[in-house]
């Protein structure tokens, strides 16, 4: 994942994010709390 973040631009990497804090919340929502 690293490597393709590197290779891809900055919008991609942006979404990769938020993609990963929605399912963050939505699978452990008391762990996205202790994560902020």
């Amino acid at each position: 994942m690293h490597l393709l973040l590197r290779r891809s631009s900055s919008r991609l990497y942006l979404l990769i994010m938020v993609l990963h804090i929605v399912v963050v919340f939505l699978s452990w929502p008391r762990s996205s709390i202790r994560f902020y």
